[in-house]
């Protein structure tokens, strides 16, 4: 028996082909096909992520009497010192601080507590008495915490209270320091610190405000490069850079 020519069927065959291929080569992407645009964002890992609050160190504390430095007879600088925070806060204020009032206390509750103690009510009850109230020793009749020193980073650790006289802090434009603080053993031991009643604190690496210089905005948690190097200290009102 004789075969009859395919040539018909594969003409058809190319001709199928030859569409096909035209439809890949011309058509629209078939809906597999991966998207290759390039994308981009700003992605931070630890955006809106905030350091998670830890007790300060309410141990061993002294208060330290700062000058105001553009008073032409500055009034010398007096230290005493405690077995806790508590006790210091109490000595400085007029205010008894009981030991309850830190436990657990966070960074801003500090703050708070310290906000309370400078409150002008506090100050104007410790000058018309002349005396602290009962259960605490008072440094002087009006007085206001300035800020305050920790030897580990976020706010642990022994502490210094700095405070001056008088009932206005860094609020009316004074400005205090301490030119040398080895004069009482706290040169190159400050690894964090506070401020307090409208002060920003500066602390120097060398003595008489020189040398290099971090500015705490009102805190540091840690000192950077200046941990354990600060040799003399100024607090000036918010917003006055060193």
């Amino acid at each position: 028996m004789n075969r009859r020519p395919a040539r018909p069927f594969a003409a058809a065959g190319v001709a199928l082909l030859l569409v096909v291929g035209a439809s890949a080569v011309g058509g629209p992407a078939v809906a597999d096909e991966p998207d290759l645009a390039v994308v981009t964002w700003d992605h931070d890992p630890l955006r809106g992520v905030s350091e998670p609050s830890a007790p300060v160190g309410t141990g061993r504390s002294c208060a330290t009497q700062l000058p105001e430095i553009d008073r032409a007879a500055a009034s010398p600088s007096q230290r005493v010192c405690f077995d806790s925070l508590a006790e210091a806060l109490s000595y400085v204020s007029g205010d008894a601080v009981p030991e309850s009032r830190l436990a657990g206390a966070d960074r801003a509750d500090l703050a708070r507590l310290v906000a309370d103690l400078n409150a002008e009510p506090a100050r104007s009850a410790a000058s018309a008495g002349g005396a602290a109230r009962e259960g605490a020793t008072t440094a002087a009749a009006s007085s206001m915490l300035l800020g305050v020193t920790w030897r580990s980073t976020k706010y642990r650790g022994e502490s210094e209270i700095f405070w001056g006289s008088g009932p206005n802090g860094c609020f009316r434009g004074s400005t205090y320091g301490f030119s040398n603080l080895a004069r009482y053993l706290q040169n190159n031991v400050v690894s964090s610190a506070d401020s307090f009643a409208g002060c920003w604190g500066t602390y120097y690496d060398k003595y008489s405000y020189a040398g290099t210089k971090l500015n705490c905005k009102p805190s540091c948690s840690t000192m950077g490069g200046m941990d354990n190097r600060a040799s003399s200290i100024v607090y000036r009102p918010k917003g006055t850079l060193g």
